[in-house]
């Protein structure tokens, strides 16, 4: 086990590279099914000053991006039709939704899917 005091950020970020398959679960009903919409929501802890809320339809899916409570936490939320898209497409948007919401100073923490 690490004794995390004594290693630097970047010997961190190394012990956690490695990709952990987790078991999947059902995703969590907000409402009656819909084949049609499909929702993402990716949480983050800011690092440095986080960007101003965001929102963008784009063909295919809407994000937003959105501070989440008093505290520092963001939400990426982001809405895809399934049956437009196959689903390498949707990790991809994932992806690199994702990706541009860390150059902006936020680390993602969690995903979760909602049906």
């Amino acid at each position: 086990m690490l004794d995390y005091y004594r290693y630097d950020d970047d010997t961190l970020r190394a012990a956690f590279g490695d990709h952990l398959p987790l078991p999947s679960s059902p995703p969590l009903r907000l409402g009656p099914p819909d084949p049609r919409r499909r929702h993402y929501r990716v949480l983050f802890a800011p690092v440095g000053t986080p960007p101003g809320p965001r929102r963008l339809p784009s063909p295919g899916y809407g994000w937003s991006l959105r501070p989440v409570g008093p505290g520092p936490a963001w939400a990426l939320d982001v809405t895809v039709d399934p049956t437009a898209q196959s689903g390498a497409a949707i990790a991809a948007t994932l992806d690199r939704l994702t990706g541009a919401a860390r150059r902006t100073g936020l680390l993602p923490i969690t995903t979760e899917r909602f049906a």
